[in-house]
């Protein structure tokens, strides 16, 4: 019974603190930069010390102190932008089963990772688009001349017919472009470019945060031994077939949609949700690393040269889109080994 009071009264802290944090973000304070990146930690921290239970009481504490902290739609954006990703990596991490050994059987890594970038991706793409929301009713002419005129400019300014990556341009250029044209010369180009996978970038973004604040609470949980999952497997990682597919689907819909919009979604959805792959790539360098010498030198290199686009300001892209297909190739490969190869050996 102690045990129990013990784990809801770390529970209950864990909520206080991650609500805390995030009205860091919401107050505007000088550390908001710091709460926003560290915000998912106690809640991550609860379900995987605790199980699902404390997962489920560290939220209801941690928007309950937000909502008294920041108000009602701070807690109500701090649900969506933090508590769900959170909640799903988190709660798919404890997932498991037993064989007919009796041992636990965890729910794969690469699994979660894919359900959490499509939630990251939809939150990344719903900010982006409030964000331009907000900015074409900012900019809204005050004057029509008939009430035709006042319904198209509604409706171009409220995004429903604007065209959204000319839209997302104008949004970069009035808020990017003073702080750009002093350090890149050509960063007329360089806003184009980034006009037409901003949205992926915030999902990006997004999915990042939430994974790295999650997967470094779990390694300090498991240094501790606190962590339920105390042998988590990175490597190999694996990927449901299904997400492949859902990327194609994606990548058809942005090569041949009905309108440019729908093409411009389709094609930001379908780099956002590519990460898991990238991982899945980076886990395939890792296993040809240990089958070389010289494997600390390889790997070394390896993350050097993957660090430099963050350094010389280009190239991250690129680096992503290399580690992705890896990832998809060795996916592809495992199709073929699991269903293919099987039926042109006439296996059943």
């Amino acid at each position: 019974m102690q045990d129990i009071y013990k784990n809801i009264g770390w529970s209950v802290l864990a909520g206080v603190l991650a609500g805390a944090l995030f009205a860091l973000v919401s107050k505007g304070s000088a550390l908001s930069v710091l709460g926003f990146s560290v915000s998912p930690v106690p809640i991550a921290a609860a379900g995987l010390v605790f199980g699902y239970t404390g997962l489920a009481m560290a939220c209801v504490v941690g928007i309950v102190v937000l909502s008294a902290l920041a108000g009602p739609s701070n807690a109500m954006l701090y649900a969506m932008w933090d508590i769900v990703p959170v909640v799903v990596l988190t709660g798919l991490l404890l997932k498991n089963r037993e064989n007919e050994d009796g041992k636990k059987v965890w729910y794969p890594i690469g699994y979660a990772l894919s359900w959490t970038s499509i939630v990251t991706a939809i939150i990344g793409m719903t900010v982006t688009y409030m964000l331009l929301l907000l900015y074409s009713i900012d900019n809204m002419p005050t004057v029509a001349e008939n009430a035709e005129d006042t319904a198209a400019v509604i409706s171009q300014n409220l995004l429903i017919d604007a065209d959204l990556q000319e839209t997302m341009l104008k949004f970069l250029s009035e808020t990017a472009a003073p702080s750009l044209s002093a350090n890149f010369p050509n960063y007329e180009s360089a806003l184009k470019n980034i006009s037409v996978v901003f949205m992926a970038l915030m999902s990006m973004a997004w999915f990042f945060r939430i994974v790295f604040a999650v997967w470094i609470t779990e390694y300090a949980l498991v240094r501790k031994g606190k962590a339920l999952r105390a042998n988590p497997e990175y490597i190999p990682m694996y990927i449901q077939n299904w997400f492949l597919v859902l990327i194609v689907i994606a990548g058809l819909v942005a090569a041949f949609g009905t309108s440019a919009n729908l093409r411009y979604l389709a094609a930001n959805f379908a780099f956002a949700i590519c990460l898991p792959f990238c991982l899945s790539g980076l886990c395939q360098i890792h296993i040809w690393a240990r089958s070389v010498p010289y494997t600390k030198v390889i790997l070394t290199v390896f993350y050097v040269l993957l660090s430099l686009p963050l350094f010389i300001g280009y190239g991250m892209m690129e680096a992503l889109g290399i580690l992705a297909v890896i990832g998809l190739y060795e996916q592809i490969v495992r199709i073929y080994k699991r269903y293919i190869r099987p039926l042109e050996n006439g296996e059943k």
